[in-house]
């Protein structure tokens, strides 16, 4: 273990921020100091310093840091920025497996934030006090899910965001066995366009190709998943991964599982470690799928291996393996892109008649040596087995069942297009929609008013979940000038100023707010004041809350769900490039468009039962004030594309304007609250 500079350490207790007394050093990186220390209640809190080696240096007094030389000066205070955006990316995470942050501030010479205590160890530590031996598949596993659960949110940041440095020191473990990711200091958040990126810090066997590489417009989720592979790896068999390069070289050979390790669990690892980015999982749902489909196989099921729905009461429709002719087929050029699934019962090797694509290792070379355990790990090899007469007829009889449905789906549409100008309505579990009429998510409420111009040439998208079906409508991206525009009048506040030029590409949004019932359908529970109707919009909700409901809706969709930016939201507010430049959301007779406190009777009602903006989009003015993704502040004069609005704040922007007065229902009108407020009347709608 690296011995520590205790020169550089704050001593035990000093007091920061007149509130935080250190109890003890916890650990030291290129970039911070991070400690323990107890607050003004007696609780236990983590502080990272911000004090970069070779840059930073301790003062005599013990507690102020100060630059070594003038010349490092600009280094230390872009990195110290980086350092404030590390804080501010892990504020906006709210997820129980990703370290908490819950203050920022700045005193002797440098930068601190306080996060959430967690009493363990990291998974470097763990392995330390194994001393070479591994930990146990089942541990493991259970490391694995807390991981995907923090990368899942990780990921579906706006813009995305990426850890980049996934190791045992950056993952810890509390005494309850849960995992926690920590360690923000090399993460990028991801914009079109970027390209090369200097990165804080890197371990070279947790760092696929193109980390090292530097090139950000590379990095992806795959990016991440590689090193939470090597990161598997490595507290599986207490050796480092393998390299890239001998990864590349020697295909399944450069990895040495123990015995005890599963072969899914060994294929997994394979798959997140392919040296080829394009060939690992793209997307946390990918692994999750993947986990699913194998859940026996990872329960350690030895004697039944069950792959694509075939187990061991199959195995009198499989063939046995002729290995000879097997190498044969597989060392023919024009097979090197056919491949299959080996199924092993017992002693005896077996596959389908039915081919499998795996793509995986398809560049390794074919060793006459090689097992046929080691084929079917690489995937790369398919049999010459011929189906017999039988085979042939269901895959001909397959395909012309599947053609004529085809066939009689375009008839129906065409029909549908030409014929009958009624809004029916689809209940699907996800269907994208490019009729010319208004698509209604419910059947009350609506009284099927034709919208004409709803339609786009995206094409909307209806979801079902729990039986609650829901449309998201596609908004084409354009310029559009965002605040106090002339038809806003005198009513225009100072938050709404200096109006500003905007430039989206295209998204999806909500029909609808979000209503109870699709709520209760995800969440279980309604936690809306006024109820009675489930097609009320939902309120009484956070900002948190309505991020953890899009977590568990897109975990239910396989989807990508957000909050809308405010941008978006105001856009879509005003007709997207459909605008007919009203001061609300469909109109300049709010009664027409909006619920608020001058028809509702002082009280919500169902969505959709006002009339719809030039999108087909309702209750944008007036019903329930709607949360966006931003951070609340003042606007820039500047024109900007697809903001995401401030990168810190202690604020988060709703619009929409209630059953409050008219001019809360404004286009334009904006506010903001605290992510953890909640709230009457507060609620929000789903971006795509």
């Amino acid at each position: 273990m690296e011995e520590i500079n205790q020169s550089i350490i704050l001593p035990v207790g000093a007091k920061l921020n007149s509130r935080y007394r250190i109890e003890r050093h916890l650990a030291s990186g290129g970039f911070g100091i991070t400690y323990a220390a107890i607050d003004e209640f007696g609780d236990r809190v983590a502080i990272k310093e911000f004090f970069m080696r070779g840059v930073n240096q301790r003062d005599e007094d013990s507690t102020t840091v100060s630059v070594s030389n003038s010349e490092k000066r600009a280094e230390n205070d872009r990195m110290r920025e980086k350092f404030r955006k590390e804080a501010m990316r892990l504020r906006g995470l709210k997820n129980e497996h990703i370290v908490k942050v819950l203050a920022f501030f700045e005193e002797n010479g440098t930068s601190y934030y306080v996060m959430n205590y967690i009493d363990g160890e990291s998974l470097a530590r763990r392995m330390e006090h194994l001393g070479g031996s591994p930990m146990t598949e089942q541990e493991v596993r259970s490391i694995l899910n807390d991981m995907l659960e923090a990368l899942d949110e990780v990921h579906r940041s706006n813009p995305p965001l990426y850890h980049l440095d996934i190791k045992p020191g950056n993952i810890m473990v509390d005494s309850r066995g849960s995992a926690y990711l920590i360690d923000f200091g090399s993460s990028k958040q991801t914009d079109a366009g970027s390209g090369t990126s200097s990165l804080v810090t890197l371990t070279p066997e947790y760092a696929p190709l193109e980390l090292i590489e530097g090139s950000a417009d590379k990095f992806g989720p795959w990016t991440d998943l590689y090193s939470l592979g090597a990161t598997l790896y490595r507290i599986l068999t207490a050796q480092k991964p393998p390299k890239t390069s001998d990864i590349s070289d020697q295909g399944t050979a450069a990895f040495h599982f123990p015995d005890s390790v599963s072969r899914p669990m060994r294929e997994l690892i394979q798959w997140m470690m392919q040296p080829t980015r394009a060939k690992r999982p793209q997307s946390i749902a990918e692994v999750r799928r993947r986990l699913g489909e194998n859940v026996s196989k990872l329960e350690g099921d030895d004697e039944e291996t069950r792959v694509g729905g075939f187990s061991h009461s199959d195995h009198s429709n499989l063939t046995p393996i002729n290995h000879a002719k097997l190498r044969a087929w597989a060392k023919d050029p024009k097979n090197k892109d056919k491949q299959f699934f080996i199924r092993r019962f017992g002693t005896k090797t077996y596959f389908p008649g039915e081919l499998l694509t795996v793509n995986l290792f398809e560049e390794d070379e074919v060793r006459p040596n090689d097992s046929i355990t080691d084929y079917q790990n690489l995937g790369e090899l398919v049999s010459n087995y011929k189906p017999s007469r039988f085979s042939y007829f269901a895959a001909t009889f397959t395909f012309i069942v599947f053609a004529l449905l085809i066939l009689i789906l375009i008839i129906l549409s065409k029909t549908s297009e030409g014929g009958d100008d009624s809004n029916e309505i689809k209940y699907v579990t996800e269907k994208r929609m490019t009729t010319k009429t208004a698509t209604t998510p419910y059947d009350q409420g609506y009284n099927n008013r034709a919208a004409s111009s709803s339609s786009s040439s995206l094409g909307n998208r209806t979801f079902t979940v729990g039986g609650v079906t829901f449309t998201m409508v596609a908004v084409e991206g354009g310029t559009f000038t965002m605040g106090a525009t002339a038809e806003q009048g005198n009513d225009a506040g100072r938050a709404e100023k200096p109006a500003h030029k905007v430039t989206l590409s295209n998204y999806y949004i909500g029909q609808t707010e979000v209503t109870q019932a699709l709520w209760q359908a995800v969440m279980g529970s309604n936690p809306s004041r006024i109820t009675g109707n489930l097609q009320r919009p939902v309120e009484l909700v956070s900002w948190d809350d309505c991020k953890e409901f899009i977590t568990k809706l897109n975990r239910l969709t396989g989807a990508n769900f957000r909050l809308p930016t405010e941008a978006e939201w105001e856009y879509a507010a005003r007709g997207g490039n459909k605008s007919r430049g009203y001061k609300y959301s469909g109109s300049n007779s709010l009664d027409a468009v909006a619920w608020y406190d001058g028809n509702n009777g002082g009280t919500m009602h169902p969505v959709g039962t006002k009339s719809p903006n030039e999108l087909g989009l309702y209750d944008m003015s007036g019903n329930v004030w709607e949360w966006c993704q931003d951070w609340y502040d003042n606007y820039s004069s500047g024109s900007q594309y697809n903001p995401t609005g401030p990168t810190s704040g202690s604020s988060r922007v709703f619009r929409g304007g209630s059953e409050f007065d008219a001019g809360h229902c404004r286009v334009s009108f904006r506010d903001g609250y605290s992510p953890s407020h909640q709230i009457n009347l507060l609620g929000f709608r789903l971006a795509l």
